[in-house]
Formats: C-alpha cells, structure tokens, sequence
C-alpha cells in the first residue's frame, strides 16, 4: 500500500472511532460543535474514495439492501424541505410545516446515511470487528462507571440543567437513552466474550466436562481480554439497573436470552451448560451489584401503571396526526410543532419533543409514502442479509458469535423504538447504524464479493455527475450546518444583551423561527419599559419579528399566541381575537390561552363597542371561555386572571360576570 492510502485508511479509522467515542461521552457538553465536527469529516471521506476510485476506473461499494431506501428517504425529505404546496389542511400536503426541522433531519439522514456506508466498506477483516467491538465495550464502560458513581454518590457532575435529577444519568439527559446505548453495546460484548471463551476451551481438544480450569487457562483468560469484557458486562449490567429506565432492565435480561438462544440454536458449544453457565455467573454477579446499590428504588420504578397511559396517550396523538396527514406526513423533524394540536388533556403540563415511538413519529412526519421507503429499507436488508439464513449456515465460529450478537442488538433497538426516540439521538443513531454495519459485514464475511457489492465503471459520464451532485449537496449541508452551528454560538453569548444576541442568531440562521421569537419577546420586553416616544416603535418591530417567526413556522401555537399577546398590548382587539382563536385551534389544552381569549372578548365588549346586543354575546363568549379552562383544568392557577375580569365592574354587567366565578 501507498503512503496515500496508508494514512487515508488511518484517517478513516480515527473518524470513525471518534464518531463512536465522543458524541456519546461529550452529549453534555456543546452537542452542536461536536455534531458539526463530526458531519464535515465524514461528509470528506467519500470524496477521497470516489476521487481515489477516478484513477482505478472503478468504484466497489458493498450493497447491504438498505442503501437505496436511505438514499430515496433523504430525496422525500429534501422534497419537503423544497416544496411550495403549502395547503396544511388538506390531506394531500406535501411538504414541510417547519422546514428549519425538516433541515435538521436532512442533515442527520445525511450524516447517518454515510457513516454507516463507511464503516461498512471500511470493516475489511475480522480484526476491524474486534477493534471496534473493544472501542464501544470501553466507551459504554466508562459511561456505565460514570453512572453509577452520579447514582450512587448523588453527585451533579455533568448535571442537565433543567432536566430533573432521576431522569438523566451518566452524560445523557434521558436515562432511556443511555439504557438505549448500552443495549446495543452489551449484545456485542456478549458475543466477543462467548467467542473468546470458545476460542480457549475448544484448543485443548481433551477437555471433558469435569476437568476444571487450569491456572494457564485462567492465564489465557486474562491476557486476552475475556475477564476486562466480563467485568465490563457486568457493570453495564448494574449500569441499566441504576439509571431506573424500565424498558431498559427488562430489554438487557431479554437480550442475554435472546443470544443464548441464538447461540443454541447455532450449534456454538458443543456442551450447552457452557454458555448458561457463563449467563448464569453473569446475572448473580449483576444481581448481588445490584442488591447492594439499592433494589428498592429499582422495584419502585415497576409500580403503578401511570407511565403507561401517558405513552397511550401521546401514541394516540401521533396517530391522529397521521389520520388527518396520511400520505405524506407533516415534514420530517416537525413533529414537536404540530403535536400540541393533537396534545391530551393528561399530561397538560408536559411539552413532547418526540412521540416516544419512532414508528409513529415516522407516519406522522413522512405519511405511506415515507414508512413505505422505511418498509422497503426492512425488506431489502432482510432478503439480502437474512433471508437465506447465512446467520445459521455460516461455518466461521467467530462470523457466527459476532452476527448473533450484532443481530441482537438491532432487535432490542428495534423493540426499544416502540416507547423511546432512542433513535432521534445522533449517538444511539450512529451506534445503531454501526451494528448494522457490523451485522452485514460479520454475515457476508468470507462470501463472493460479487454477491455483497456493486462495481461501478468510473469513467462514464453518469458517474461524474454523481460525483458533482455529491459535492453539490455536500456542500449545500456543511453551508446549512455551519449557519446553524454560528447561529447558537451567537445565542449563548452572555456577555450580550438579548435583544443583541437573538438578533445576531436570527441573522446567522435565518430560518430558525424560534430566533426571530424570542427576538420579537425581547422588543417587547424593552417597549414596556421604554419611554413613551420609543414605545411604539419597540411594539411595531416586536409585531414585525413575531410575524417573520409566524410565517417560519405557520402552525406553532407559542408564536401564534405571542402575536396575540402584541395586539392585545397594541388594544387592536379584534386582531388579537383573531389569533388567539387560531392559537387555541393548534393548542386547545393550553388554558393560558383560553383565558388570554377571554380577556380580549371583555376588552372587545367594554372598549370595542356600544351596542348592547354585541357586548353582551362578547361577555358570554369571555365567560364560558373562562368556565371551558376552569372545567378542563380545575388545579390551574386562575388568580391573576380573576383580576381581568373583576375590574370590568359595570354594574349589571359585573354581575352577570361575577355569579360565574
């Protein structure tokens, strides 16, 4: 090999390793940089390989099934982002109600899509497996002692601000998503263990079942590696257990079953006591960890059934998200600013970014047509991975383990998606698509390379323009990716004022809605405290920059509201009335809203007109908007709100009012 290709591979293996390393232990820290960090370099990559492949005449790239379905779900999204149908209400929408989100996935498919490309064109022998296997069993050890050390001592390191103290663990803000992690990792540890311990009893060929451990056996257990992978196992073990994530503890057990059974069933041992044994000196070891730490609190998290129906219920608002968008969904990353439309009652007080279901969030972002391409992903990477049973027909012992605990944990992943959006988060995201990576190399391992990978003739015409349309839209996500990366890097400036440094992100990321909407709240901050000749051109530019965020994102109640907020300040009553009734259509259990309304309709009644017959339907119209928040939300507090209402004391009026509260 040429010095070119040398350092190129080594360059690829550090990318790729620190894509496995760091989003996971650095997820507390700035999550933009390392994300940016992270999509420049792999997005460089293939630009090596198909220029390197220039000179060759030819480009090998491996077909694992699932290529063409992620290339064709980035085209939808991109379709999305670009189109101009913006009719919402209809059934037939295609596009995006908020393509700022819809940019953000585009640029995580995109990041995804090539990473797992690369490592599976990068994994070129059983060592490549190894290696990466130690580098993601020594991460997820380090992240479980983390863990457990926070747990145990109630240590804040690293604490998430705003997030309470039982839900995060480790370096993740959800301890459902370091369960997520771990999962995936365990399986594949699991594998390399039993594989090893394989290894070393099937080298001394006279063995028989009572012949104890030699002391050069337990020498040979040490030097490779076997005990640090059993330790570590048994601390991500405690790890699940102590984080409190109830899918996560039940997902681990069924796991280690799971690729017991599979084991079994692939014919690995050839006593089968070997591997309960090993499970069974594994799960007592974790059992007493756990005894020790705390069982109690670990029980507790099993009781009632409370978690239960709230999933049910956010479920059932990502369904019916999907019923009223069917075909094409609401524009993938859009979910969070359609869902308050769809929101329960129960729980009113909580503001879902996700549908706790990935599945789901799928059909309410992308319709049939988006979940179709996501089925034909699940089809191509079965028949071409799975279908003919290579996992059990494989006669390499090593390509056997690796499969089956590769397999595994895509499956507890998949289970996993059905209550969490472990799969939303860019380091179980890139995890998961390494394991599949791993899973098809391991299963098509020592096969015909013309049965597992496609040669492209690269001096056609064709192939220079997927060169130029990949460098194209390269470029077009690292130009969107840094916009959004400066735009954060602006907001966080404290030692600027807000008004400065809303002003500057909204420059930096023009659409991001959200900029331009604390930018308008910030305006109106300062119209209410400046004096009288500055006030109404504060009000004016706050109203302006609360319609541009409006326009960015037309079905977000926050910013449909906070317009409504300006027209009441502004008293153009009946505006204000306007848009605090499209603000309640897109978040009807918001009861702030209810009683902002209500208001406005006393204001219209006392301030807008004369006529009795109008005042008094504006009246009722104020009193059962101010009865539906108090039924629909009896526990809310309405104290500052009675005040609205006791103040507009004319007489007959008051009463009529009054006999109401």
């Amino acid at each position: 090999m040429s010095f070119y290709q040398v350092f190129f591979n080594r360059l690829i293996w550090i990318v790729l390793v620190s894509l496995l390393i760091f989003p996971p232990l650095l997820s507390s820290f700035n999550q933009q940089l390392a994300f940016t960090a992270a999509l420049f370099l792999i997005l460089i990559i293939p630009f090596f390989y198909l220029i390197n492949s220039l000179s060759r005449g030819v480009f090998k790239i491996k077909n694992s099934g699932i290529e063409i379905p992620i290339l064709l779900l980035i085209i939808y999204a991109v379709i999305q982002f670009f189109s101009f149908f913006h009719k919402f209400d209809a059934k037939f929408f295609l596009g995006s109600i908020y393509k700022y989100g819809t940019l953000n996935e585009i640029i995580k498919l995109t990041l995804y899509s090539v990473f797992y490309i690369t490592v599976l064109n990068t994994i070129r022998s059983r060592q490549h497996i190894i290696f990466l296997i130690y580098t993601l069993t020594f991460t997820s050890l380090v992240l479980s002692v983390f863990g457990v050390i926070q747990r145990l001592s109630g240590s804040y390191i690293f604490y998430f601000e705003g997030v309470g103290y039982n839900r995060y663990f480790s370096t993740f803000a959800n301890r459902n998503h370091f369960a997520g992690f771990v999962e995936m990792v365990f399986p594949l540890a699991l594998s390399l263990l039993f594989y090893k311990f394989y290894k070393l009893k099937s080298s001394y060929s006279e063995y028989s079942d009572n012949r104890p451990i030699s002391g050069y056996e337990l020498y040979r257990l040490f030097q490779s590696g076997t005990v640090f992978i059993f330790l570590s196992l048994c601390v991500m073990f405690v790890a699940v257990f102590l984080s409190f994530s109830r899918t996560g503890m039940m997902l681990i057990i069924i796991g280690t079953l799971f690729f017991l059974c599979l084991s079994i069933l692939g014919n690995l041992f050839k006593h089968k006591k070997y591997p309960l044994i090993l499970a069974e000196l594994l799960l007592f070891i974790t059992a007493v960890m756990v005894v020790y730490a705390g069982i109690n609190p670990v029980l507790e998290r099993f009781k009632g059934f409370d978690w239960l129906k709230e999933r049910l219920n956010i479920f059932s608002s990502a369904f019916n998200i999907f019923l009223e968008h069917p075909f094409f969904g609401t524009g993938f990353g859009t979910f969070r600013f359609i869902f308050p439309k769809y929101r329960p009652i129960e729980p009113m007080h909580l503001s879902f970014y996700h549908a706790h279901n990935d599945y789901l969030e799928l059909l309410s972002d992308a319709g049939i047509a988006g979940f179709f391409i996501f089925i034909l992903g699940i089809i191509g990477f079965f028949l071409k991975n799975i279908a003919p049973f290579k996992l059990f027909r494989k006669e390499n012992t090593f390509d056997k383990f690796i499969s089956y605990g590769s397999a595994t944990g895509i499956v507890l992943m998949g289970i996993h998606s059905f209550v969490e959006f472990n799969l939303r988060i860019p380091s179980n995201a890139l995890l998961f698509f390494a394991l599949l990576a791993i899973f098809s190399v391991s299963v098509n391992m020592g096969e015909p390379a013309k049965t597992h990978a496609v040669y492209i003739n690269t001096r056609t015409v064709g192939f220079i323009v997927f060169l130029i349309a990949y460098l194209i839209f390269a470029y077009f996500i690292c130009k969107e990716q840094t916009k959004i990366f400066l735009a954060e890097r602006i907001e966080k400036k404290e030692s600027q004022s807000p008004l400065d440094r809303y002003e500057g992100a909204s420059k930096a990321s023009p659409l991001n809605a959200e900029y331009k909407y604390m930018l308008s709240r910030a305006l109106l901050d300062i119209s209410l405290s400046a004096k009288t000749e500055n006030k109404e051109y504060y009000i004016k530019k706050a109203f302006e920059t609360a319609n541009e965020a409006f326009s960015l994102s037309p079905t977000n109640a926050v910013y449909i509201y906070n317009i409504a907020r300006i027209l009441y300040i502004m008293q153009r009553w009946n505006d204000a009335s306007a848009f605090y009734e499209k603000a309640i259509e897109y978040a009807p259990t918001e009861y702030e809203y209810l009683l902002g309304y209500a208001v406005v309709s006393l204001n219209q009644a006392y301030r807008e007109t004369k006529i009795i017959q109008l005042k008094d339907k504006y009246i009722e119209k104020a009193i059962n908007l101010y009865n539906k928040a108090k039924t629909l939300f009896p526990n809310a507090s309405f104290e500052k709100y009675k005040g609205y209402f006791i103040n507009f004391n004319e007489e007959i009026n008051y009463i009529k009012i009054r006999e109401n509260i």
